[in-house]
């Protein structure tokens, strides 16, 4: 019974005995039909039903397939029915027979006996053991075979076809077949055969051969922690015994911690003991054992998991203490931290809502009352508070508990620094320290940390306040404005400014300083009042203003009644008439007042002579005044005096002295008063030999009255200036062999004096001055001696120019003469012939020997060169030009002979004259060395075809050996590698290769071959070559099948393609 159904049809013919007028035979057997199903279990259970007209004339077992009659027949006609069988499948599968009952004399027909032996039987009753014996008689005289036509479900019962005997088989089961409807056919071997049945019943006992079985091997219950004791669940054994056999009782075998269930031995009802606690142990592994009641080695285990479920029995608990820090600028719905309880209970028990205790709509915090993340609700600022305790409360719907979650707001760098004041002023007096405090600037930062520190700095920077001195030069003060900005120390600094101006005024550090004045002025009593008489001035050094910076004040004397000042010019005018005065001395006390921080005074006083009038002129005594003076006079000494005269009297008639043009540079002083002239710097003749002073000479009346004088000063030589050489260092060059007296060259010192001072005597004093002469008079120096340069290149002098006069002064020169070489000697060998021996097998640039030549000359001109003359150019050999190394420049073996000369000649440098070379022969000896021999080519190709008879020649290969040695030169040939199977064979001798066996490009299409050539030499030598064979192919090889066996599913539609492969060789 397959899928989809197949149906089969048949017909089955019955002959069925009666006698010559009615039989009634109502249930007795007329055959079994039997079937097959492929399928298991319920799928192969068959069950057995008649169908048609004549159905109702028979019964079927549905089990076994034994059809009977159900009423009286009379004979008649074939009776034909059909029978059906279907499985047991939810969608069962069916096949049909047809049943055609023929009816014939029952004298015919076997009768059939059976004797029986056990009617009941015990399952355990051993195989062979007899069971019932079957006979039959036949009138046809034909043999009887006795069959099990039906009911021996099992295969458990065997019936020998000749003797009848009907014995157990295999084992007996009580628990699959409890009894047995057998139905015994006794058949005749006539033609047709005729077949007569009985039916035997047996029965069979139970014996206590089941273990017990439990419904599951495990299983899952559950049951509610906490609970008083309480029924779990049941388990089930079941014994496929029966009776007695088949009671069952039930034990706690393993797993029970602590006691915590029992067990109903009979009813294998599972109850608690104890209050079980899930947070302890989650479940129970219990194993539990089924024992037969009547056999207690008959037994089952199962493993029964009792699962505790939970009740909400926990109450949360937090699991740690929570402090935590957020920044003051967390954006609302910032994660600040997340709050977890644990619950031991499990599923909804374990279940957690979180919230804040006496949370308000100000306060800044929220949480998620699922995960506990404590949540930004509202802007921070950790200025305003920087500490939140936050109160969290865990909840699973039973129990509540809380806790304290510290959270402290850290600082950001959200708030500038503010300074105390927005301006700064401040006057302060100029500054000579590079540093000085003048305020103290403070700014503010309401963050903490590096986001409050402050740093100050000027911008833009300005020098003036950071390191340089004030000091003021132009103006008495100065204004000076700068911005100062406070920035924080945040990584985001932020900051704000504050502008400082700062006044900055001279520091008062001196008091006014009056300028030299007359100490006594004279005054014509006939002066008009308001006539300005004098002006004093006073400096300060605290300014540069001299025009406002002080101020002056009449503080005194008896000229303050004809005499008064003007505070800010220091004019002195006369305010009151002279002529009145009763006294020629007037005296009069001035204070100059600065204008500093704090203000300095000072005071003097000057006198005032009241005079008549100024009518002479002062006169010198003499018009022209010549002074000589050598350039040594030391500073301070007089060099002359002048002398005037005035012809009035009293301050009119007192003469004072000044030069008025001529001492520019400083060089002298005079007397006011004595006239005498001194000097003041020292002279130099050879800078200025004169000098011409321009002297004036003025009374002291209230309009002086001068004259001038013309002054002539001669500076006389001394010699103060030593010769100077025009180099320090001299460098001459003179040939060897060099005739005495040859000049080698002219030295020449200048002295800066003049005559006798500036007159120069030479002479040689160091070095090698026996061998060279000094001529005093043109200084030139010339050989005393002939030189060799081969001795000695270089001599030093040293020369000296002293002056003549007192002090005598003197300068020094080195003199650095090199002798010059000449080419005295030519190159000589050694030796005029070398002889050398080389192998041939030497490679090129490889040194072979070295000839020498010597040049007794020195430097350049001994410096020898070797070449390669005539032939010898072109020999295998070259020279290295400066050591003389003969090195191979070509393959010798590629020469043409075994024996070379070369020429070589060693020259100094430039050209070859013939007179200035030697010359030398090398005479070589080439030693031949045993080469291999060598292929024409490295690569021999050829292409046969694979049909090619054996003999025949397809390629040759040449070879050849240049040595001169006999055997050294011969060589044989022979193939190396790659001649797989000997296919090919080469002439020793000839190089000729040759098919050495049958070729088939099936199985070898190519061939690379190593062709050596080894020649008789001890030892041998070998050159070697490749030889590469293609091998064409022929048409030799029939097709042939890859497979023999094909395969097609079933029901695949007429000219279906198959695939077959062919290989071709």
């Amino acid at each position: 019974l397959g899928f989809p159904s197949l149906t089969g049809t048949g017909t089955l013919v019955i002959v069925i005995q009666t006698n010559s007028c009615f039989l009634y035979f109502t249930g007795s057997v007329v055959c079994t039909v039997m079937a097959e199903d492929a399928d298991a279990g319920l799928n192969a259970k068959l069950n057995f039903s008649l169908h048609g007209q004549h159905a109702y004339l028979f019964s079927i077992n549905s089990r076994t397939g034994t059809v009977f009659t159900t009423d009286s027949v009379k004979k008649r006609n074939d009776i034909t029915v059909e029978v059906h069988v279907q499985d047991g499948a939810d969608l069962p599968k069916m096949d049909t027979t047809t049943l055609t009952v023929r009816f014939q004399n029952d004298t015919y027909f076997p009768h059939i006996a059976v004797q029986v032996y056990k009617d009941a039987l015990s399952e355990d009753a051993p195989k062979g053991t007899l069971v019932a014996i079957v006979t039959a008689e036949t009138q046809r005289n034909a043999p009887v075979s006795f069959y099990l036509a039906s009911g021996n479900f099992g295969e458990v019962f065997e019936l020998h076809h000749s003797t009848g005997e009907l014995i157990v088989k295999d084992p007996l089961d009580f628990e699959s077949n409890m009894h047995f409807h057998l139905v015994v056919e006794a058949r005749d071997t006539g033609i047709p055969p005729f077949s007569s049945y009985a039916e035997l019943n047996l029965n069979i006992s139970d014996v206590n051969d089941n273990p017990p079985v439990f419904s599951q091997n495990i299983y899952k219950c559950e049951v509610y922690e906490n609970l008083a004791s309480s029924r779990v669940c049941n388990v089930l054994a079941t014994d496929a015994d029966s009776g007695v056999f088949a009671e069952v009782e039930y034990f706690i075998l393993a797993g029970n911690i602590e006691g915590a269930f029992k067990i109903d031995k009979i009813r294998g009802i599972l109850s608690t003991t104890k209050r079980l606690d899930r947070e302890k142990i989650l479940y129970y592994n219990l194993t539990v054992k089924a024992i037969d009641k009547e056999n207690n080695s008959l037994s089952a285990i199962a493993a029964v998991i009792v699962v505790v479920l939970d009740t909400n029995d926990h109450a949360p608990r937090f699991s740690q203490i929570f402090i935590t820090e957020v920044p003051e600028d967390a954006p609302l719905g910032f994660s600040v931290i997340q709050i977890t309880a644990t619950d031991e209970d499990v599923g909804l028990n374990a279940v957690i809502e979180y919230t804040i205790i006496g949370q308000n709509s100000e306060f800044p915090f929220s949480i998620d009352k699922t995960t506990g993340i404590l949540l930004v609700l509202h802007p921070l600022d950790r200025e305003d508070q920087d500490h939140y305790i936050v109160k969290v409360n865990a909840n699973d719907s039973a129990w509540s508990i809380s806790t304290d979650v510290t959270t402290d707001i850290t600082d950001v760098n959200d708030n500038t620094p503010i300074f105390y004041q927005p301006r700064y002023t401040l006057t302060v007096p100029e500054m000579k320290m590079h540093e000085v405090f003048l305020l103290q600037i403070n700014a503010t930062d309401r963050d903490l940390g590096e986001n409050a520190q402050i740093l100050y700095f000027i911008d833009p920077p300005n020098e003036l306040f950071l390191v340089n001195p004030i000091v003021l030069h132009e103006s008495e003060s100065v204004n000076l404005t700068f911005t100062v900005v406070a920035s924080d120390c945040g990584s985001v600094p932020l900051n704000s400014s504050s502008i400082v101006s700062v006044t900055l005024v001279r520091h008062n550090q001196f008091p006014p300083s009056f300028l030299p004045f007359r100490p006594l002025v004279p005054v014509p009593l006939t002066l008009d009042v308001g006539t300005e008489v004098i002006q004093i001035s006073a400096v300060d050094q605290d300014s540069l203003e001299r025009n406002n910076s002080v101020e002056y004040f009449n503080s005194g004397g008896n000229g303050s009644l004809y005499f008064e000042v003007e505070h800010n010019s220091g004019r002195v005018p006369v305010n009151k008439t002279l002529a009145n005065s009763r006294s020629t001395i007037l005296t009069l006390q001035i204070t100059a007042k600065d204008k500093g921080l704090p203000p300095f005074s000072a005071q003097t006083e000057f006198s005032f002579e009241v005079t008549h009038e100024n009518l002479f002129a002062p006169h010198f005594l003499n018009r022209k005044v010549e002074f000589f003076v050598p350039e040594d006079l030391p500073i301070g000494s007089v060099i002359g005096k002048i002398q005037g005269k005035d012809k009035d009297v009293g301050i009119n008639g007192v003469i004072s002295y000044s030069f008025d043009g001529g001492n520019e540079n400083g060089l002298f002083s005079i007397g006011q008063s004595s006239g005498l002239i001194m000097l003041v710097k020292a002279l130099d003749f050879e800078e200025f030999e004169t000098h011409h002073l321009n002297v004036i000479a003025e009374d002291g009346g209230w309009c002086p009255k001068m004259e001038r004088l013309n002054i002539t000063v001669y500076v006389t030589d001394f010699n103060d200036n030593p010769p100077v050489f025009t180099s320090t260092n001299y460098i001459a060059t003179v040939s060897e062999n060099a005739l005495i007296g040859t000049s080698v060259l002219q030295v020449w010192a200048k002295d800066a004096d003049t005559g006798i001072h500036s007159q120069i005597t030479y002479s040689l004093i160091a070095g090698d001055i026996l061998l060279f002469y000094l001529d005093t008079k043109n200084v030139t120096i010339t050989t005393s001696e002939i030189f060799d340069y081969e001795q000695k290149q270089h001599f030093e002098l040293t020369v000296k120019a002293t002056n003549i006069g007192f002090p005598y002064l003197f300068d020094i020169a080195c003199i650095r003469i090199q002798i010059a070489g000449l080419n005295e000697f030519i190159p000589a060998f050694q030796k005029n012939i070398y002889n050398f021996t080389v192998s041939e097998a030497l490679p090129p640039q490889t040194e072979i020997g070295r000839v020498v030549a010597i040049d007794y000359d020195q430097g350049p001109d001994g410096e020898v060169f070797y070449v390669l003359a005539g032939q010898s150019k072109k020999a295998n050999f070259v020279v290295d030009e400066h050591t003389g190394i003969i090195y191979i420049s070509k393959d010798l073996k590629n020469r043409l002979q075994n024996d070379e000369v070369l020429q070589v000649l060693a020259k100094n440098r430039g050209a070859i004259t013939g007179f200035n070379v030697d010359e030398a022969l090398i005479h070589l000896h080439i030693l031949d060395e045993n080469d291999p021999p060598k292929f024409d080519s490295m690569l021999y190709t050829a292409a046969v075809s694979e049909d090619i008879l054996i003999g025949t020649s397809i390629t040759k290969v040449k070879a050849v050996d240049r040595d001169v040695i006999l055997e050294w030169s011969r060589f044989s040939y022979s193939i190396e590698h790659g001649n797989i199977n000997s296919s090919f064979i080469i002439d020793p001798v000839s190089g000729v290769i040759s098919v050495n066996s049958h070729l088939d490009r099936e199985m070898w299409a190519f061939y690379n071959l190593t062709v050596i050539a080894v020649d008789e030499g001890s030892p041998a030598v070998t050159g070697s070559t490749k030889v590469a064979i293609a091998i064409s192919d022929v048409n030799d090889n029939p097709p042939k099948l890859l497979t023999t066996e094909g395969f097609i599913r079933e029901n695949q539609p007429a000219a279906q393609l198959l695939f077959v492969y062919i290989t071709y060789l």
